[in-house]
């Protein structure tokens, strides 16, 4: 048998966050599951803190064949409903503009009208929360932006991470406003 590798993904945008490498046996190639575990994500581009912890529930997992890309820069990879392997993100790289973050909704802009819906998903951390706290929505066809409703947030910076679909990853420290 072959090494084989889990590759943990969120399910809502299909953006891999992380992968292990297995010991042959186990799992076949190419099976889905629900993640039983939380994934620190590490190695953002535009990151500015040194991880975010992503709930289990918000992911899940693909048993695939060894892929070293992967495993060295898993957030360049997604899994979209049909793959029974992770694929590289898309090229030309698509980006997120800007995110604008109040107390009670989150905006995500791509900076265009996309051409078919995008999903969003979006996780925020610190400041004065003790969970994450996600927001998950889409950009519309012929839209360029969404607004996200969410759970009231202090006044004070926050870690936020947003997953559009078919685009890079998006990190910073944005400080929530009224």
């Amino acid at each position: 048998m072959s090494a084989t590798m889990q590759v943990y993904f969120v399910t809502r945008t299909g953006h891999v966050l992380g992968a292990v490498s297995r010991a042959a046996g186990g799992p076949k190639a190419g099976q889905k599951a629900a993640s039983q575990e939380d994934v620190a994500v590490r190695g953002v581009p535009t990151l500015i803190t040194s991880e975010f912890l992503v709930p289990a529930k918000e992911l899940s997992t693909l048993v695939q064949a060894a892929n070293p890309n992967l495993l060295l820069q898993p957030l360049a990879f997604q899994v979209t409903a049909g793959d029974s392997e992770a694929q590289p993100l898309p090229l030309p790289v698509l980006t997120v503009s800007s995110v604008t973050l109040k107390v009670q909704e989150v905006t995500v802009d791509v900076g265009s009208k996309v051409t078919a819906e995008e999903k969003v998903w979006v996780l925020i951390a610190g400041g004065a929360l003790t969970a994450p706290r996600i927001a998950a929505g889409a950009i519309l066809k012929d839209e360029k932006s969404t607004t996200l409703p969410l759970e009231t947030l202090a006044q004070v910076e926050h870690r936020v991470l947003v997953l559009v679909s078919r685009r890079q990853p998006f990190a910073a420290k944005l400080t929530a406003h009224p």
